[in-house]
């Protein structure tokens, strides 16, 4: 049997559901049906899906054009490549290409491979500034230009095979670049648990910022694990103590989100008690920060799940799971996710997920996935139940957008072995705000802007839930960078 490739594992285990919501009326009864459907097992749907290896070629070709000075500074000087309409920095690209042996329609894949980077590079340099300003109000550096005076983010991010950015990788760099200030350093040691590095770097930090940094309760209380590591070293005077965690083992919930931080957690705890951890993180106000840039610790904790937890994960996530794998890189391993899990996809979920279709379908001209041919594959396996809601439903007026009135006539007339298949009722799905579509490749306001679809336009035929349901999500984009911790961790 195939091994599990970790970057299309990690949504996996992110969307855990806390064992207590099990306690409910019939909730047992429809555990027992996804026990018996032994055939959809997420073992089976992550197994044999692995990147090709021209795809993994590609994509590396692309990583190295995307790094040339020419296209960084297009980028730095006129704003986010995935964002742009464009086609000056296509022809740059081209050009270089056009000194590599290569087919014309190997060259354009490449070409169209630079925008996901771009998405990629973006949110990691939003989730470094956001640390930053923890502690731009102690420091005398000038972060407004940390990008050019700092380190430069295109040669310092370590980049996976796959076209992500290995986010652990990139750390240790900063944390070893003795030119990025000790007090940055140091918050990037402590959320990682680097912790040979973590005595030097507190001596290097001037008295002043000392004082400033560890005087500021306010601060010191966003880096929990930053002020465990002072008091396990016994680094900081006693008058800082008070606000020390005072524990020689981190508490659970202060523990980031990354494979370092778990490994070291693994020597103080239990398994079975670190996985509270990840639990925690899988309650409903916690799934965006998760499903953006908090999975490869998730894939850590993988291992250790029963076949039998892993379907649950299925069945109470599958939204979650699916979109997922629409998002860059993984679009290609869609339909096969789909097969094994669209049983459990609930009306509302799959509104939802049309939506998303309709937001990728948008952009449809940058060229790196075919989404509206994807959704014509998806249809014909969804149970025919799902479809004719979404025919009748006037809130899913795209529908005639992403499929032609004809196609959706055959569908009918063929047979759908789905179609006696129960749609499940889910009633603790939480809704998709416009800051996780802007984050984690969805389509952006502008983007929408430019395809002539409002805001207001999005929210009224997104089949969004009620201003309480939101309310009681909790699921705004502060809440989530704030949740999420120090670092953004795979």
């Amino acid at each position: 049997m195939a091994s599990f490739d970790p970057e299309e594992t990690m949504l996996i285990h992110a969307m855990h559901i806390n064992l207590e919501q099990y306690d409910r009326p019939g909730e047992m009864e429809r555990i027992q049906r996804i026990e018996e459907a032994k055939e959809s097992k997420l073992s089976d749907l992550m197994n044999g899906i692995v990147p090709k290896l021209v795809s993994l070629a590609l994509t590396k070709i692309a990583i190295s054009m995307y790094q040339i000075p020419e296209i960084k500074n297009h980028e730095i000087n006129s704003g986010k490549l995935y964002m742009r309409l464009d086609k000056e920095w296509e022809y740059q690209v081209r050009r270089k290409l056009n000194t590599l042996n290569m087919p014309p329609n190997l060259k354009t894949v490449v070409v169209q491979l630079i925008r996901p980077l771009s998405m990629e590079i973006n949110q990691w340099m939003n989730d470094f500034e956001e640390m930053i300003s923890l502690i731009k109000d102690v420091s005398t550096v000038n972060y407004s230009s940390w990008k050019t005076t700092i380190f430069d983010p295109y040669t310092t991010v370590a980049w996976k095979m796959t076209g992500s950015i290995n986010r652990s990788e990139t750390a240790l760099r900063i944390i070893r670049n003795e030119r990025v200030e000790a007090l940055i350093r140091l918050i990037l040691a402590s959320a990682y648990c680097v912790e040979e590095e973590i005595p030097s770097l507190w001596r290097q930090l001037p008295d002043h910022v000392k004082v400033n940094f560890f005087g500021n309760a306010e601060i010191v209380s966003k880096l929990p694990l930053m002020a465990f590591w002072m008091y396990e070293f016994d680094l900081a005077p006693s008058s800082y103590q008070i606000f020390f965690i005072g524990k020689q083992t981190p508490r659970l919930n202060d523990i980031p989100l990354n494979t370092r931080a778990f490994h070291y957690a693994e020597r103080k705890y239990e398994k079975s008690t670190l996985l509270t951890v990840v639990y925690d993180f899988s309650e409903k106000k916690d799934r965006l920060a998760i499903a953006t840039s908090k999975l490869e610790v998730l894939e850590y904790c993988y291992q250790w799940m029963t076949d039998f937890e892993q379907e649950r994960v299925a069945y109470g996530n599958t939204f979650w799971l699916l979109f997922y794998f629409l998002r860059w890189p993984y679009p290609h391993y869609f339909l096969d996710a789909a097969k094994r899990i669209v049983k459990y996809l609930s009306v509302y979920e799959f509104g939802l997920l049309m939506y998303e279709f309709y937001h990728f379908s948008i952009r449809q001209d940058w060229g790196f996935f075919n989404y509206k041919e994807l959704f014509k594959e998806f249809w014909q396996i969804c149970p025919s139940t799902l479809k004719q809601m979404s025919e009748e439903d006037p809130n899913y007026f795209f529908l005639p957008e992403l499929l032609p009135e004809e196609f959706i006539e055959s569908c009918k007339d063929s047979s759908d072995d789905n179609d006696d298949t129960p749609v499940p009722l889910k009633e603790d799905i939480v809704d998709i705000p416009v800051a996780l579509k802007k984050d984690a490749g969805g389509a952006a306001e502008e983007t929408r802007k430019d395809a002539g679809v409002t805001s207001d336009e999005s929210s009224k035929y997104a089949a969004v839930t009620s201003d309480e349901s939101r309310k009681d999500a909790g699921v705004t984009s502060d809440e989530s960078r704030k949740d999420a911790g120090v670092t953004s961790d795979e």
